[in-house]
């Protein structure tokens, strides 16, 4: 079997950070793999500083038919057998590709819960789809309400992650200026409203007033300049800049989490909430807003806290609860390493991909 993978994200994220493991892990059952992907992007540079296969395209958008062409001679001139995508826009790069080519499959991969559109054009390139993979049950609810979609098509295949080992804890912890004082409590993920940092940052002047020994942390890229902008005039409006350091992308955010007492999501919607696995797997304590995708991960009161989302003078009072009480937050993070380590394992994962790419022929 051959496939090839599409991703036009410039950025890295969770859905990079899937890819990514996706790839190595079937190249490891033996899968030969390229991805499609920008020349300048976060991806393509991972991918080749460890030698991984790439068709370098534009990916504009939704109609770039340069790249639709480039893709309907690659996957004739390599005999690919299998064309699986991620992002939105690259849907219909794919399928319309698939058009041309009636042997290879299309597989598409939902990380998100926004319905697709409904319109003559979706319903004819939806015909195409051989296998719609959902992140979430609660990915697979939305897209079984779309007309032009085949439930028996639809499959969940939860993410999952690799483990990773951190060693050099105080070292990381002396760098980002952790004393033994402090408590340190961060949240993770690109720098955009939906992420909900405002909310955080809500959180920490309640925190803060009670336990100003306690540090913050965001870390992520700023996806949303002039949200980033925002949260920051509000850290500063509250005389908190003293007190929360937003770190920018980190390369090594699992190692990050891991120098955390308390890993806080505050994401208003989320499919899956790939960060909130990497703070289990990391052995961290979770407080999270109760989206779709948290509650199907977190089991609340034994390796997290979930909170309604929006409330976040409640998430104060949890972090609080948790903030002086380390015996919990030890208990949580044993609890919640375990759960991953036994429900969202990466090899699992690849094998029901496979599974479900060989479902189609």
């Amino acid at each position: 079997m051959k496939v090839l993978i599409v991703n036009s994200a410039d950025k890295w994220g969770g859905g990079e950070t899937h890819v990514y493991d996706l790839v190595l892990g079937l190249q490891e059952k033996g899968i030969e793999v390229i991805v499609a992907c920008r020349q300048e992007s976060a991806l393509h540079a991972r991918l080749m500083d460890n030698q991984i296969p790439c068709f370098v395209l534009p990916l504009l958008n939704s109609i770039d038919f340069y790249s639709v062409y480039k893709i309907v001679k690659f996957i004739s001139e390599e005999k690919i057998n299998v064309i699986h995508a991620h992002l939105s826009r690259d849907y219909w790069l794919c399928t319309m590709a698939g058009l041309f080519n009636s042997k290879v499959k299309v597989i598409l991969t939902r990380h998100v819960l926004f319905p697709l559109k409904r319109s003559f054009f979706h319903k004819f390139l939806l015909r195409r789809v051989s296998k719609i993979i959902c992140v979430s049950q609660a990915t697979k609810q939305v897209l079984a309400n779309h007309p032009d979609i085949v439930v028996e098509r639809l499959e969940v295949i939860p993410n999952a992650i690799k483990e990773v080992k951190v060693s050099n804890v105080d070292n990381l912890k002396e760098s980002l200026n952790i004393k033994k004082e402090n408590i340190a409590i961060g949240v993770f993920g690109s720098i955009e409203e939906i992420k909900g940092q405002q909310d955080f940052i809500e959180m920490a002047r309640l925190v803060h007033a009670q336990h100003p020994e306690t540090k913050f942390y965001i870390v992520g890229h700023e996806k949303q300049v002039e949200y980033a902008k925002k949260i920051k005039g509000l850290a500063k409006e509250y005389g908190l800049l003293d007190h929360i350091l937003f770190t920018g992308h980190r390369e090594d955010a699992i190692s990050v989490m891991r120098t955390m007492d308390i890993v806080v999501s505050v994401a208003k919607q989320d499919a899956f909430g790939l960060v909130i696995l990497e703070a289990m797997s990391q052995g961290r304590p979770v407080v999270a807003y109760a989206t779709h995708g948290a509650m199907e991960i977190v089991q609340n009161d034994v390796c997290g806290i979930l909170i309604q989302v929006n409330n976040y003078q409640y998430l104060a009072e949890k972090v609080l609860e948790l903030l002086t009480n380390d015996k919990l937050r030890r208990e949580f993070g044993e609890s919640g390493e375990h759960f991953v380590k036994e429900h969202f394992n990466l090899q699992v994962m690849v094998e029901k991909t496979i599974e479900a790419y060989c479902r189609c022929f």
